[in-house]
């Protein structure tokens, strides 16, 4: 943590004693890399801050209450609302323990310790500007450090998307414009240095990126294994699309995930570790054993709804759910009874509930404690969950809220804008800001707080506009995605889900500085990444080929060939013949392991035939 600013003893005294001696032996300090890439101006520090209306009540409303940082008598008000906020935090971190037995979050939930941490840490730092203890050149770096960890905590209480959209004209034509247009970039008429930006917090300087092991990611020696009995701890329920759960597998706490990202979730968190961005480990499991408990088909649904409507002045027009409204025996290969039969997950919902049947307007059948068969029910000994993801949040990260790419000077950070470039390899369509979170790291030197894009699954599909979109599907991956126009590149063949304006602001270099850390990660780093997502191997071998086709593409369309001619003299075989059945071609997709052994992927069902995954009951 060589580099990272420390607070002054006086705010260190102050962080302690409001956040209690747990906080102060967890957190030294939080030490904040990034620096400003601008002048924070007006629409930076005139924030508006939520804060609650009854501290004492856990489910309270919330005001609004506009502030201008610059102003003393602000900055004094800011700490008044902001330990208002750390009383109400505390309440409800209070009441989740004496009432273990709730599951959903609050109306504005602030009760996890990371909150509860970045709200002293906020008080401080503003007295701290309030008293001038900083030293003037340090003045606008920790006007920057509070105005993060403010607008995290006060994301956590935003609605991830825009609810209503107007028909005319927010819809026609605006969206069915920009579902035709693409983002283009032009050459600089005068060069620009392309060198890493500083360290910061979004991005550290990632070392040999082609010494990685990208099977196991994230510096670990292996993947772990997650073939014993796991436990049900708690319900998913953020605004995620996706169903799941958190689950307990040995001595770690996992977030298992159903759904299309088994693919792209491994697969891109292992590419972003590798370029020097912090994410977490996603890893697949073929199946997740479940130790039963009835919680987790009674808490399935406890995901916030989350939806956009189309209006016409004030009526709505039709509405879409984002959130997937999964049936969990769908989701459940089979049940394991206690004395060694299994069933089918549709044949356990016939067996366990009395009423199985799903009326509108009623509860789900499986959400009613009544509608079980208590006796069926205590014979049940294991659930076996069809293939997912597993995400390890670790123990030393605690989460502060999300971060916005429109907040503050993301447009300024190089870091932050090339990101367009790496989630276009990627096909990694879904951008929203509330797939990212500010956390705090512990470590032996203090707390770091880091940006962490914490989901990263979309992806190795087809993300060309918002209505060509597709998860974890090689098939639908396309061969390039840039043009070459004139004395520019457009990216013809990506559209990201949402605007934003870094994205906007990425320039040539930007996309060039990119391109180069991609380019250092291997065709075998790349084969083992795609192994690891437990594909089959005819998916396995043409997804590399499409990756290795967009790489090569994009590096020719950047002027990139004199740089790498190795990338731009691999031939790629649009037409590739693939037979994962032939042991010499099953070899192309083998991977030799560091410390010996060798991963094969699964024969599977499918071949590729002329550059298409083709099953072998249609194989020519």
């Amino acid at each position: 943590m060589s580099g990272l600013r420390r607070y002054p003893t006086t705010t260190l005294l102050t962080v302690a004693l409001l956040s209690g001696a747990a906080a102060a032996e967890d957190f030294e300090a939080s030490a904040f890399v990034s620096t400003p890439t601008r002048p924070l101006a007006g629409r930076d520090l005139v924030v508006t801050v939520r804060v609650p209306r009854d501290p004492a009540n856990v489910d309270t409303d919330m005001r609004a209450v506009e502030l201008d940082l610059r102003k003393p008598s602000d900055l004094a008000a800011l700490e008044t609302h902001v330990a208002t906020l750390a009383r109400l935090a505390d309440a409800q971190d209070d009441h989740e323990e004496k009432h273990p037995e709730r599951v959903l979050p609050f109306r504005h939930d602030l009760a996890s310790k990371g909150k509860r941490v970045a709200l002293r840490e906020i008080g401080a730092l503003a007295e701290q500007l309030r008293r001038g203890d900083a030293r003037l050149e340090q003045d606008e770096a920790t006007r920057l450090h509070l105005l993060e960890l403010l607008h995290a905590v006060q994301n956590n209480f935003r609605y991830p998307v825009k609810r209503h959209y107007q028909l005319i004209p927010e819809i026609v034509p605006v969206m069915l414009i920009r579902m035709r247009s693409h983002r283009a970039v032009s050459a600089a008429a005068s060069p620009s240095p392309e060198s890493d930006p500083a360290a910061s917090s979004f991005w550290s300087p990632p070392g040999d990126i082609a010494a990685k092991d990208l099977y196991a990611g994230f510096g670990r020696r292996s993947v772990p294994s997650r073939e014993a009995e796991c436990e049900y701890r708690a319900p998913k329920t953020g605004w995620g699309a996706h169903s799941g759960f958190h689950v307990r597998c040995g001595d770690v706490e996992l977030r298992f995930k159903s759904g299309n990202e088994i693919y792209g979730g491994p697969f891109n968190t292992r590419i972003f570790d590798a370029l020097g961005y912090s994410t977490y480990p996603i890893d697949t499991v073929p199946r997740l054993t479940l130790r039963y408990d009835r919680r987790v088909l009674t808490q399935f649904h406890s995901r916030k709804r989350l939806a956009v409507s189309a209006r016409l002045l004030f009526v709505d027009l039709f509405t879409h759910v984002i959130t997937d409204e999964d049936d969990p025996f769908d989701l459940v290969d089979h049940a394991v009874m206690k004395n060694g039969r299994t069933l089918s997950g549709p044949d356990l919902r016939r067996a366990l509930l009395k009423d199985g049947r799903v009326v509108k307007g009623r509860p789900r059948p499986e959400t009613m404690d009544a509608n079980y068969d208590t006796d069926f029910e205590s014979q049940i000994a294991e659930l076996v969950w069809k293939p997912g993801t597993v995400a390890l949040e670790p123990e030393d990260v605690k989460q502060v809220g999300p971060w916005d790419y429109d907040q503050l000077d993301r447009d300024g950070r190089r870091e932050v804008r090339a990101v367009f470039v790496l989630a276009a390899w990627l096909d990694q369509f879904n951008m929203r800001w509330e797939n990212t979170r500010l956390a705090y790291f512990e470590g032996a030197g203090g707390g770091a707080l880091r940006h962490v894009f914490s989901d990263v699954g979309s992806g190795l599909g087809l993300a060309r506009d918002l209505r060509h979109c597709r998860n974890s599907d090689v098939e639908a991956m396309p061969w390039e995605i840039t043009t070459r126009e004139g004395q520019g590149v457009r990216f013809s063949g990506f559209a990201p889900n949402v605007s934003n304006r870094a994205f906007d602001a990425m320039d040539w270099h930007d996309a060039r500085w990119m391109l180069r850390k991609i380019a250092a990660v291997s065709e075998q780093q790349i084969l083992g990444a795609l192994l690891a997502t437990h594909m089959s191997a005819a998916e396995v071998r043409l997804a590399l080929e499409k990756l290795l086709s967009k790489r090569r593409k994009m590096i020719e369309d950047f002027d990139l060939t004199r740089e790498f001619p190795e990338i731009a003299a691999r031939p790629i075989d649009r037409r590739l013949d693939f037979d994962p059945r032939d042991p010499v071609q099953l070899r192309q997709v083998t991977l030799a392991l560091p410390e010996g052994g060798e991963v094969v992927p699964r024969v599977g069902e499918a071949s590729v035939a002329g550059g298409h995954l083709v099953q072998d009951d249609r194989r020519p």
